[in-house]
């Protein structure tokens, strides 16, 4: 029976891995949920080792990914849209909650823009192949204390 002691998920057993782990925890200031999502019944130490540098460097990969959407969203990429999407749909109560709302367009964009957070990150080390990504990071605008059901994922 092997074991893994994996960060933030603690003792893995290998051989009999469950399908989906699933941890709250703070990572730097964030408080963020991490899963884990296997297809098959078992795992081996190099799957392992890559899911324990993944999540050693989700800081590191987040700041990257903040950069990317920013450039995503000057480019008028699909967080263009997303943040897009905000302004047309929350009612204005919402929408004054977020941004000052008598600045330009391009003003409220921005400050939508720089609400976005991390509120997820999911792995899926046996899928890498079918889906053409090991993790994804879901960023999101907390309205209140609940954060948005639409969620951006780089």
């Amino acid at each position: 029976m092997a074991i893994y002691d994996l960060v933030y998920f603690g003792k893995i057993e290998m051989d009999t891995i469950k399908d989906y782990y699933c941890v709250n925890t703070k990572i730097g200031e964030k408080d963020i949920q991490l899963d884990i999502n296997f297809t098959k019944k078992s795992t081996d130490i190099f799957t392992m080792d890559i899911i324990e540098m993944f999540l050693k460097n989700i800081e590191y990969i987040d700041n990257k990914n903040v950069k990317s959407y920013k450039k995503d969203f000057k480019d008028g990429g699909e967080t263009d849209d997303y943040i897009e999407f905000y302004l047309d749909e929350l009612f204005e109560e919402e929408l004054m909650e977020l941004v000052d709302i008598k600045l330009s367009k391009s003003k409220k964009q921005q400050q939508l823009l720089s609400k976005l957070e991390l509120k997820r990150v999911g792995m899926y080390p046996d899928e890498k192949n079918e889906i053409g990504y090991f993790g994804v990071f879901d960023y999101s605008i907390k309205i209140g204390n609940e954060y948005c059901d639409m969620v951006q994922n780089v």
